[in-house]
């Protein structure tokens, strides 16, 4: 990761509101960090987030299907 506030080749300033006093901004917008990340962080990371976000989603299906055949079979 880069330093804070980083500015792009083209000019836009991220993170230029992280050192606020007395407390940052919460950030709330899934797009807004989403943007910024693929400004930052290298193509790696991504894949990384993308196979946990599929694993993730598997597991959760998987562990309802357990639960629901659980159910049904009492």
């Amino acid at each position: 990761m880069k330093n804070v506030p980083y500015t792009t080749k083209t000019g836009v300033r991220m993170g230029i509101r992280y050192n606020e006093s007395p407390k940052p901004m919460p950030i709330d917008d899934s797009d807004m960090l989403a943007i910024q990340s693929w400004f930052i962080c290298d193509k790696g990371w991504h894949k990384k987030r993308t196979i946990e976000t599929i694993v993730m989603r598997i597991s959760a299906g998987v562990l309802v299907l357990v639960i629901l055949g659980m159910w049904i079979t009492k």
